[in-house]
């Protein structure tokens, strides 16, 4: 049970109050700037946590006497809602986005912490409404999902979904593994949380933020809210020799890059082990949805260019509506976790390079053939092969399977893999962000 335990803590006209769990939240504060722009510092102290390395959702609602219904749940953060550890934390509340034009001299603003969990709606959102020739794009928080009446959250923004750090198991030790490669099952823990992009990276984003619209599918009228494909690798995502790394450099043009420079924070793809976590939301069969089979998997994704005969390969016009080639993102249920599209529409590419490759560390795929034992943060080498024909031996994998493949019931799981090498392009690939919390 939870209970609540009211603090008559006043700073300008504000109160605070803290929701007393199993974890104490206590000498909570909330201060709005001043001269008033809108936002509130919110402070408070937590303690009895789980570990120093268990990450909090931080909860902030506002309520005042007289007040009509229940308190106002702050949506609009401006900090990252997530706390870990024993002791001062504290979130700035843009109470005017949320409020606006209130007036009160008694508001009581209240803090409440909980272990974060994967079903939580934890969400980042970029601002790239300033386009390409912007210095910096705005980054702000909620505690609720994106609108999907609204094309804004496809277009103009950026909405990333919170991972929380946990084990799974990879791969599958299933024998149906025709015209696709999958992982032998094996243990993975990821350590830390990570945030993933709720939907693919669209053709106005990647327009917003490098200004070029590259893909296959060039119709302006649909075109906008469809992902971005027939993106290179090393040419238009991020430099080939340079995964994992602290830094992007040299490299200024590519889509990490930029986005990295003007949010300040680390974004990169996933790594396949974070891909398939996400995707799998839990579940440890080849669907995360009990309703797809390999015979209907297609209603339920855009795979086969909305073909209903397995098999089928066709080539649509390129100015086409989104009846045939990739749909619109967020066109089809998400899954249990809140993420858009993991299977069909594009293959994702990840950022894991070569399997094979001598220059793995001990985290690394090594042989995948032989991929037995626990992993820990598992990822792919720096480097790969030079070899023009991507294969399991040479590529960069791609993982939900594409709209034009002709075999939706072997690509469009949690755990099959196709493979691109880093100067190639195909409409069949795009790509999903990341950023791994610290």
């Amino acid at each position: 049970m939870t209970q609540a335990k009211r603090i008559g803590i006043c700073a300008l006209g504000l109160c605070a109050a803290a929701d007393i769990l199993a974890t104490e939240v206590s000498n909570v504060s909330a201060r709005q700037r001043w001269p008033w722009n809108n936002l509130v510092d919110v402070t408070f102290q937590l303690s009895g946590a789980e570990s120093s390395e268990t990450f909090y959702r931080i909860d902030v609602s506002a309520s005042y006497p007289g007040m009509a219904g229940a308190a106002v749940a702050a949506k609009s953060l401006v900090s990252e809602p997530l706390v870990k550890g024993n002791g001062s934390h504290a979130v700035v509340w843009d109470m005017g986005a949320d409020l606006p034009g209130l007036v009160a001299s008694n508001l009581t603003v209240s803090v409440s912490a909980a272990p974060l969990a994967p079903t939580d709606p934890v969400y980042m959102i970029v601002d790239l409404s300033d386009g390409a020739s912007a210095t910096s794009y705005p980054v702000r928080y909620s505690l609720t999902g994106p609108d999907l009446s609204d094309d804004t959250c496809r277009t103009t923004e950026m909405w990333f979904k919170l991972c929380p750090a946990g084990t799974f198991t990879m791969g599958t030790d299933s024998a149906d593994n025709a015209n696709a490669l999958r992982l032998p099952a094996h243990t993975v823990t990821l350590t830390k949380p990570f945030w993933l992009g709720v939907f693919e990276v669209t053709q106005e984003q990647f327009y917003r933020v490098c200004g070029e619209w590259p893909s296959y599918y060039t119709n302006e009228t649909y075109r906008a809210t469809r992902p971005v494909e027939s993106v290179k690798y090393d040419t238009y995502i991020r430099p080939a020799g340079q995964w994992y790394s602290g830094t992007i450099n040299g490299y200024e043009s590519r889509f990490m890059a930029r986005l990295r420079t003007r949010t300040g924070l680390a974004f990169d793809l996933p790594t396949e082990a974070q891909w398939e976590y996400a995707c799998r939301a839990g579940t440890t069969g080849d669907y995360y949805d009990s309703r797809f089979t390999k015979v209907n998997i297609q209603n339920y994704c855009r795979a086969i260019n909305g073909s209903t005969t397995i098999g089928a390969t066709i080539t649509p016009d390129r100015n086409d509506d989104t009846t045939k080639g990739t749909a619109k993102v967020g066109s089809y249920d998400p899954n249990p976790w809140g993420f858009y599209d993991m299977y069909g529409n594009v293959a994702e590419i990840c950022g894991d390079g070569n399997p094979y490759s001598s220059n793995c560390d001990s985290t690394c795929i090594s042989d995948f053939a032989n991929y037995t034992g626990d992993y820990v943060n598992p990822r792919g080498p720096v480097q790969k092969t030079s070899n023009p024909t991507p294969s399991p031996s040479n590529g960069y994998p791609a993982r939900g399977g594409a709209h034009n493949q002709s075999y939706p019931s072997s690509h469009m799981t949690s755990v099959s893999r196709i493979f691109m090498y880093d100067s190639g392009s195909s409409r069949a690939y795009g790509f999903r962000a990341s950023m791994t919390a610290e």
